[in-house]
């Protein structure tokens, strides 16, 4: 309580004013305010228990906040995720802390595990509104963390045997020179998106007529160098004409029916062009 009292800096002052005036010794001053603040410091730590009795009835544990979400690839134990403040995900049995992207909402990706570390993955999402697009991606808490001055997500994964990498899921480079490159997104069924794997890049492409699945041909590239698509029709939104389901396998930059079911969201300007333009 004396620590915060304006008589404690008071005291100091007047001992500083004596010393100006010659009516006091430096050192004595500098070391009885030592003395003074030390024996406070001994005092705080011999009623510790009864700090921490008082922020405990103001504040929950960390280990005791959020919602239990996924599981730790050190110990196998469900995190929670911890919505107060910033956002992150917490080991209570590691006593660890993970970072998650900001400003959007974390999910759950049952039974998906980083091949790296064996952590549970988790879906992040920025929403459907005019900025954010739709635009979300997967991401492991370990490597997102690790990567400080540049976190990554799954979608910008070089391991080769990572379900969500870029070796997968990309298509082509990205148009607008950020230098990322254009992914599938697997998880914006029935609206189907490709967008740029880079965290900051608000580059977005839109499947129109709800295809029923989207794959990209890994194995087979374009002549432009991008890889092409497998769009698979329902029947009531097939461009293919037809009574049944179709499937229809090009490049959305070089196939005509690829780039009249395809839009980039921002600017609602033909992909085609865009991208060349890229190029």
């Amino acid at each position: 309580e004396e620590l915060v009292a304006p008589r404690v800096r008071a005291n100091i002052e007047n001992n500083c004013t004596l010393v100006a005036k010659g009516e006091a010794g430096k050192d004595i001053v500098v070391a009885h305010a030592l003395e003074n603040f030390y024996s406070k410091f001994l005092f705080l730590l011999s009623n510790m228990g009864r700090m921490d009795a008082l922020f405990e009835c103001t504040f929950s544990p960390l280990a005791q906040s959020g919602r239990l979400l996924n599981k730790c690839g050190t110990c196998g134990r469900l995190m929670r995720l911890v919505s107060t403040g910033k956002t992150r995900l917490h080991c209570a049995a590691c006593d660890q802390t993970y970072q998650v992207p900001q400003q959007g909402t974390i999910k759950l990706l049952s039974g998906q595990y980083c091949p790296l570390d064996g952590f549970e993955l988790v879906l992040f999402s920025l929403g459907n509104n005019a900025k954010a697009l739709g635009k979300m991606y997967p991401i492991c808490p370990k490597c997102y963390t690790s990567q400080r001055e540049e976190p990554t997500s799954c979608m910008q994964c070089t391991h080769p045997t990572c379900a969500h990498s870029a070796a997968a899921h990309g298509v082509c480079e990205c148009p607008t020179g950020c230098g990322g490159t254009l992914t599938l997104n697997e998880y914006s069924k029935p609206y189907w998106r490709i967008g740029c794997n880079t965290e900051g890049c608000q580059m977005m492409i839109r499947i129109h007529s709800e295809p029923l699945n989207v794959r990209v041909l890994a194995d087979d590239a374009c002549d432009c160098g991008a890889k092409k698509l497998a769009i698979e029709f329902a029947p009531a939104r097939n461009p293919l004409g037809g009574a049944g389901a179709a499937t229809h396998r090009g490049c959305m930059i070089c196939d005509d029916l690829m780039n009249s079911v395809t839009e980039v969201v921002e600017g609602r300007s033909k992909n085609q062009q865009l991208i060349r333009q890229g190029r």
